[in-house]
């Protein structure tokens, strides 16, 4: 999960980087496909992040011992 958080950030600046730079490609094409491809990835990315998350949520708390100290 952290792995796949860590890409989408980085991917997104990413994004936004090639965004501010498109008018310094070789050609005008190739700096907005850049851009539009970064961008695609990067919400590709979000999706998958957000659906790993959603399936797999953070495993609930082992329960502690009762109140005489024995475990359920």
């Amino acid at each position: 999960m952290p792995v796949l958080v860590f890409a989408t950030l980085e991917y997104a600046l990413h994004t936004i980087n090639q965004l501010i730079d498109v008018n310094e490609a070789q050609t005008e094409f190739k700096g907005w496909f850049a851009f539009f491809t970064l961008a695609f990835l990067t919400l590709v990315l979000a999706a998958n992040t957000t659906f790993a998350w959603r399936v797999h949520p953070e495993p609930d708390p082992e329960p502690g011992p009762d109140e005489d100290g024995a475990r359920p």
